[in-house]
């Protein structure tokens, strides 16, 4: 399913859902990660917003909210939209072009400041994500990883980050489209993500989200592929910023539960490298499977079979691997 609505999560939290539907809606909160966390907020504080016809489904109001960013506004005097690039539960990124040096970069608005999701009291929280996934990309040289800009402050206090504009599709999208991927071809598209993956450890930063939809494959100009890591808004920067661990409560799980690793899951706040080396086993345990290890019906489901180690086999799902390859799976 799409991602549900800030009232059909609101009507969820009240026990107003069909169970049928309940069920869907729960099912994708064990899957989407941006979701989950719009889901905690409206539990841990119940703001309701319903549209003017009612709907559940409808586009919610929020009382003072600007409107909607659109195609041809301007934003911190500086930079004009041109079109949206994907969108989440909580941020959406547009191509825009900087109105003086015409360049083309991509920008990432927090969508709670234009009436998407609750009103105004999780914005210092949240913009003190967008800073820290900011330092996290700064932190790390590496090619193979999105670059950040410049942040800063637009119209009302939105904060913006500024960003490598880039062309192509997630690795999401390629699974969704192939189905599985050939060993050759993960290893081509995953070996670099590992290698920024490690630049980042090298630097203090821990993504702690790994997965298919934070892995950007590029197109390139002669028609080849390079793979970027983006979306560090979860990122624990071990050296970098001392006081990053202040904004990751003792025992709040983050991330998303499939690509989760056990402490992860248990809510521990001291991850290391591991965690990322987990997830990335993970990533491309699913290429070549076109499945992931741990699946379930629901999040409970996938949470139970990472914490007891009941995993399905690379042996069983693709026979013929490497011994190397398999023995790297199954470590």
């Amino acid at each position: 399913m799409s991602c549900p609505s800030d009232n059909r999560l609101a009507l969820l939290i009240d026990g107003a859902l069909e169970d049928s539907d309940a069920t869907a809606v729960r099912d994708h909160l064990g899957s989407c990660q941006a979701c989950g966390e719009v889901f905690r907020l409206h539990r841990d504080t119940p703001t309701r917003v319903v549209d003017n016809a009612g709907s559940p489904d409808g586009p919610p109001e929020v009382a003072g909210a600007k409107a909607a960013p659109a195609p041809g506004q301007i934003i911190g005097g500086r930079y004009r939209l041109e079109r949206l690039l994907g969108e989440g539960g909580m941020g959406a990124v547009w191509a825009a072009e900087h109105l003086f040096t015409r360049e083309r970069v991509a920008l990432k608005l927090i969508l709670h400041w234009y009436g998407h999701g609750r009103g105004h009291s999780d914005r210092p929280a949240l913009g003190r994500r967008m800073l820290r996934e900011a330092r996290a990309a700064s932190a790390v040289k590496h090619p193979n990883v999105v670059r950040v800009f410049d942040v800063f402050e637009a119209e009302g206090g939105t904060p913006v980050l500024v960003m490598d504009l880039l062309e192509g599709e997630t690795l999401r999208q390629r699974l969704r489209r192939q189905g599985r991927l050939e060993l050759g071809e993960a290893a081509r598209l995953l070996v670099p993500a590992m290698e920024a993956v490690a630049s980042a450890h090298a630097a203090g930063v821990i993504h702690r989200d790994l997965k298919p939809e934070n892995l950007f494959l590029v197109a390139l100009p002669d028609g080849g592929t390079t793979t970027k890591v983006v979306d560090f808004g979860l990122a624990r920067l071990t050296s970098v910023d001392v006081d990053s661990s202040q904004l990751t409560r003792s025992g709040e799980m983050l991330g998303t539960p499939s690509y989760m690793s056990p402490e992860q899951i248990y809510g521990e706040i001291d991850l290391d490298q591991r965690t990322d080396v987990w997830a990335l086993g993970v990533i491309l345990h699913e290429c070549l499977a076109g499945r992931r290890p741990f699946e379930g019906d629901n999040f409970g489901q996938v949470w139970r079979r990472v914490t007891s180690g009941r995993r399905a086999r690379i042996e069983a799902d693709v026979p013929g691997l490497p011994r190397d390859v398999v023995a790297l799976l199954e470590a």
